[in-house]
């Protein structure tokens, strides 16, 4: 039997729009000198478009074959992929920026962690936690968060897992680093089949625990679920990529 061919979403990869890219290249006046780090890399998408600006980027993930994958695909010598904990890895900064797309909320210690990437920061650099609001996920929640109950996982009370309360939990860290919060975001128009969204649940981290047989059930019963709710099979609408972030002040 022929292997099915998935699509990046569809196995838990975050989608970098050029749009995203753009806003962060602007918002952190991203320079051919620069040095990143970026948290949560998965198959290193974000670092390799985010390498066309800069000098390094340095990418984490703690996931094997994430990381594995990263290095095949991999087409810049400016990209050094990582496999490690977020917080065993030893940093080499100074940074000039340090981001996380949809993974920073997996730390268990995130005040401890954020102090330890803001250090590492240059002045007037910046730490960005990112995440994605996609149009589906109030519409499907009910549904998918029903599933996967049903299959002995607790989502939480929230459709959006990654969100971060980024200027609390750095707020002991404003005074000694003289931090500034911001918030940017960019919408983008996307098209999805039910089959992807569901797909696209069925293998990111709340999934992780289930084996390979569960997360093929998983998928499948969401998708019988969506369609009882009564959308079409394909369904469109504007997702926000937001950049969440603190900058350190020029001056130190």
């Amino acid at each position: 039997m022929r292997k099915e061919r998935r699509s990046g979403f569809e196995r838990g990869v975050t989608p970098i729009p050029a749009a995203f890219v753009s806003l962060l290249a602007d918002q952190f006046q991203l320079t051919s000198s620069d040095r990143v780090l970026e948290i949560g890399c998965g198959e290193g998408y974000l670092a390799r478009a985010l390498a066309d600006y800069v000098a390094h980027v340095d990418a984490v993930d703690e996931r094997a074959a994430r990381v594995a994958r990263a290095r095949t695909l991999n087409s810049s010598s400016k990209v050094k992929y990582i496999k490690s904990r977020a917080q065993d890895f030893v940093l080499h900064g100074p940074y000039n920026l340090v981001i996380s797309l949809e993974a920073f909320h997996l730390i268990d210690d995130q005040a401890t962690e954020l102090g330890r990437l803001v250090s590492e920061l240059t002045p007037g650099g910046s730490l960005c936690v990112a995440r994605v609001e996609f149009f589906w996920e109030e519409d499907l929640f009910a549904s998918f968060a029903d599933v996967f109950s049903r299959f002995g996982v607790d989502w939480g009370p929230n459709a959006n897992l990654a969100v971060v309360d980024l200027k609390r939990t750095t707020a002991n860290l404003s005074a000694e680093f003289e931090l500034e919060h911001g918030v940017r975001y960019v919408s983008v128009q996307e098209r999805l089949s039910l089959a992807q969204i569901a797909g696209y649940l069925s293998s990111i981290s709340k999934a992780e625990t289930l084996s390979l047989l569960s997360k093929a059930r998983l998928r499948r019963a969401m998708l019988r679920q969506f369609r009882q709710v009564g959308p079409p099979d394909e369904v469109a609408g504007s997702s926000r990529y937001v950049a969440e972030f603190v900058r350190r002040h020029a001056g130190g």
